[in-house]
């Protein structure tokens, strides 16, 4: 009797520390704290689209120039537009002189646009500039555009754990410079990493992990971009395809939480240039999590 008193004991013993630890490990991760935090997040990112001057559902018009080429912006009625042909008294005119990109307003007044990335108002419309050393995009956001009019707020999956995975990041050792197609046939240029590995329902999976620069020195350098197409694509999510973000760690165990996909903002205006993603990226997998395409 006493033996088999100390035996349960022993084995209780032994037993509790692993209870412990496991419970410790699986209160690590609070889901009812990421649950709300998913939504916390995408609450916030509907406040932006319904009342920032330069959202999404603003984006109106886009034109890019040479550098030997003029842009006029300009009102026809009610109407706001966008010409490489002369106009006669234009609200804003763009040109390049020596090595300066110049806009020149109604009044006459000259102001260098030579930032990467530059916003400025003029009347009720947000402009925001991309210029180059041989190029000028220009596009306008307007407020009153029918769509944002209509916004009330993104379509999404509900929070679902299952699509939250650990992967390992297989670094290459030489990362190399990747030309991708974008949704206005045009190119953009990223870095090539590596391979980011994972299961879902006990299905190997893998995405070409990319960087949006190689300078180490760049804010951007410590995310990863995720580009890619899966099963739900023309069904519930937007047929480009979606893109999810995560930030680089130490060692090569990385959290991929699929519930933080978002679309490209092509599916929110035809201004945008947005990556496709590359064939590799197709995921032969239904991924039921993160956002739903925007209905036009």
């Amino acid at each position: 009797m006493k033996s088999s008193i100390l035996i349960t004991l022993l084995t209780m013993f032994v037993l509790i520390p692993g209870i412990l630890t496991a419970n410790v490990a699986k209160a690590e991760f609070d889901v009812k704290k990421w649950e709300d935090s998913i939504l916390k997040h995408r609450s916030e990112k509907d406040e932006y689209f319904k009342n920032s001057p330069v959202s999404p559902m603003a984006g109106l018009l886009r034109e890019t120039i040479e550098s030997s080429e003029k842009l006029f912006v300009f009102m026809a009625g009610e109407n706001i537009k966008i010409s490489t042909k002369h106009v006669a008294s234009p609200m804003l005119t763009i040109s390049k002189t020596g090595s300066d990109w110049i806009s020149i307003d109604s009044k006459g007044k000259e102001i260098i646009r030579n930032k990467s990335r530059e916003t400025f108002l003029t009347d009720r419309f947000t402009f925001m500039c991309y210029p180059s050393k041989d190029k000028f995009t220009l596009i306008v956001f307007d407020p009153e555009r029918k769509m944002i009019n209509h916004f009330k707020h993104l379509l999404y999956y509900k929070p679902d754990n299952n699509f939250r995975v650990r992967a390992k990041l297989d670094k290459y050792k030489r990362t190399l410079e990747r030309v991708v197609k974008t949704s206005r046939d045009l190119e953009k240029t990223l870095i090539e990493y590596g391979k980011v590995k994972f299961k879902i329902n006990g299905k190997e999976l893998s995405l070409t992990a990319f960087k949006f620069t190689s300078d180490k020195n760049n804010p951007n350098y410590k995310y990863l971009f995720l580009p890619f197409f899966d099963k739900t694509n023309l069904i519930d999510t937007y047929e480009a395809g979606r893109f999810l973000e995560v930030i680089e760690q130490e060692g090569n165990e990385l959290i991929i939480d699929f519930n933080k996909c978002y679309n490209p903002l092509c599916n929110y205006a035809s201004v945008y240039n947005c990556t496709l993603p590359p064939f590799e990226n197709e995921l032969d997998i239904e991924i039921k999590a993160g956002e739903k395409t925007y209905p036009h």
